[in-house]
């Protein structure tokens, strides 16, 4: 791009080239609005450098966001990948919970059942211990009467 001053000396050395080349030739209104033409052209030019200069500033600022976007986007994505990993693992792992809690759930009623059958084999102790009491009682009562002569009549 050309700087806006080396534009404007350009114009008018133009201008002044111009004045010397057709002296005469042209009326001074002419001269004047041509004059006021390129100055007004040059400002137009200047003008639009500068906007030249600001879009590309700003496309410059668009292309850095975009970069930035994308990068977020790539982050993201692998934060997503992540949790999806640790979702599948935590997924996996209440399955396992799943399966020990019923685990656990048979291991109860086995345990209930083997309590049951615990309290009546202690019943069934106590009761066989009460009969084993009983027939020693008698046992002892037996032992303690005479013996029979053999010869005696049996009641």
């Amino acid at each position: 791009m050309v700087p806006t001053t080396l534009r404007r000396i350009v114009v008018c050395a133009a201008a002044a080239t111009w004045m010397l080349a057709v002296p005469g030739c042209v009326k001074q209104s002419d001269f004047d609005a041509k004059v006021l033409e390129a100055a007004s052209q040059a400002e137009q030019a200047a003008k639009a450098e500068e906007k030249v200069a600001q879009l590309g500033k700003d496309l410059h600022a668009l292309s850095r966001e975009v970069e930035r976007t994308r990068q977020a986007k790539t982050d993201a994505e692998g934060r997503i990948e992540t949790l999806k990993q640790k979702n599948a693992d935590l997924q996996e792992q209440v399955k396992t919970l799943s399966q020990a809690e019923e685990k656990v759930a048979q291991l109860q009623k086995d345990l209930d059942a083997a309590k049951s059958q615990l309290e009546k084999a202690n019943q069934a102790k106590k009761d066989a211990e009460a009969k084993l009491k009983a027939i020693e009682q008698a046992v002892a009562a037996m032992q303690k009467q005479p013996a029979p002569t053999p010869g005696a009549p049996k009641k």
